[in-house]
């Protein structure tokens, strides 16, 4: 778990000094969108050109990140991360808590601002949202954990006054699972 941490808050950090600007508020320009398919058991819709990552680990623990960093100083990243089965669906919902602890401990000075519970279809899941250097910046992020083995991590790094933007909502309300 902790290693998906570091990868997403790795990407997240880097991102950051592009997106803490100044500026009058305007609405994120999208000029195209992409839909991502590139997993049998998921679709998302995510700004284009979207970047595409693989890693394994050493464990055989596979990560595939999805990543797009928009003009204005918004960060979208949707990570997949495959881990050994786990045994005992009673452990999942504390991973969930663990893996979101983790990544807003790793924010420099990272404040949770929400958290839920949340579900996509019969699969649990947390939604939490985080404002870090010195409150200039918001993570937003959902966490499904699926088919025993799959966790889904799908966040937006932006200034707060962004956090309702229509394009973060399309991306968010664009996730499904499919083929459950």
């Amino acid at each position: 778990m902790v290693r998906g941490a570091r990868i997403l808050l790795t990407v997240l950090l880097l991102a950051a000094t592009a997106v803490a600007g100044n500026g009058a508020r305007a609405e994120i320009q999208v000029s195209a969108w992409e839909t991502i398919e590139a997993d049998p058991r998921f679709v998302i819709d995510m700004p284009a050109p979207v970047e595409r990552e693989t890693e394994i680990d050493g464990d055989g623990v596979v990560s595939t990140d999805f990543a797009h960093d928009a003009d204005i100083g918004t960060y979208f990243l949707v990570s997949v991360i495959d881990y050994p089965e786990i045994e005992d669906a009673a452990d999942v919902p504390d991973l969930l808590i663990g893996m979101e602890q983790a990544t807003i401990e790793s924010l420099d000075d990272g404040v949770r601002a929400s958290a839920a519970v949340a579900k996509i279809g019969r699969w649990p899941g947390r939604e939490f949202s985080a404002l870090f250097d010195r409150g200039r910046l918001m993570l937003q992020g959902r966490l499904y954990f699926t088919h025993g083995s799959r966790l889904y991590l799908i966040t937006v790094v932006s200034r707060p006054r962004d956090a309702n933007d229509p394009a973060i909502r399309r991306y968010f309300d664009s996730f499904r699972l499919i083929g459950n």
